[in-house]
């Protein structure tokens, strides 16, 4: 592996790489489906909003600290301004039952949430070193 591009991202240990993956993909799919239900539960007033924003709140905050080390890469800062865009707008659902930004976070988590499912894909077809 040593005469690779060092750019590219190379996978030491398969399984752990697999398995970090999946921790990312579960916070970021409870984080996508707390987003739409709050979005269809804006008006539902038996709906337990701040719980809901609580929960995200912490999924966020865990995705922001697996970039942590990592904020030198430019995907890396982009992540963190994409999740942290996220933290802001439940914010602002949470503290001030203001929806305005709920459309571009749903559009962002779609998107991230598809690239984490190509790079898990690519990962998991990726030859395993012997």
């Amino acid at each position: 592996m040593n005469n690779l591009n060092p750019n590219f991202f190379i996978i030491e240990n398969k399984e752990l790489t697999l398995s970090g993956l999946l921790h990312v993909k579960d916070a970021l799919k409870i984080v996508y489906e707390n987003v739409k239900n709050l979005n269809e539960n804006r008006s539902n007033k038996n709906y337990d909003t701040k719980k809901t924003c609580q929960v995200t709140l912490a999924k966020l905050t865990f995705l922001v600290q697996t970039l942590k080390n990592d904020k030198d890469f430019s995907l890396a800062k982009d992540l963190d301004y994409l999740y942290k865009h996220c933290i802001f707008c439940i914010l602002r659902i949470r503290d001030h039952n203001d929806y305005a930004f709920i459309d571009g976070c749903i559009n962002v988590l779609t998107e991230v949430t598809e690239g984490w499912d190509r790079l898990s894909a690519a990962v998991a077809n990726y030859p395993s070193e012997k």
